[in-house]
């Protein structure tokens, strides 16, 4: 079952966090030092803050907070993306080899 509204939504914001580069600086977000837009990430965000499942670093010379995951945001994190993908984010990627031939397999049409 992939997941929708909240949920899919609170998916996004702890998958954003844990990739990294997610900040915080006077109240606005940056990715990658990108401002991010403010329609959405912010909400989300803040009210994973709140809730524990994110948490803000000390700043940095220029004020910038980074965002980081929570024990228990990663844990809140593993059992969405297992209802995501039906499979566990902390196992390890499929075989290099493997992926590309069926995926060359499958653009060929073989």
């Amino acid at each position: 079952m992939k997941l929708s509204g909240p949920d899919f939504f609170e998916w996004m914001g702890l998958r954003r966090a844990r990739r990294g580069g997610l900040a915080r600086r006077e109240g606005h977000y940056h990715d990658h030092g990108n401002p991010v837009p403010g329609w959405l990430i912010p909400d989300i965000t803040d009210g994973l803050l709140k809730d524990g499942l994110l948490e803000l670093g000390d700043p940095d010379e220029s004020g910038m907070r980074r965002v980081t995951l929570t024990e228990a945001g990663l844990t809140h994190y593993r059992q969405l993306c297992k209802r995501q993908h039906h499979k566990d984010p902390a196992a390890p990627p499929p075989k290099h080899g493997r992926a590309t031939a069926s995926w060359a397999r499958a653009v060929a049409g073989t």
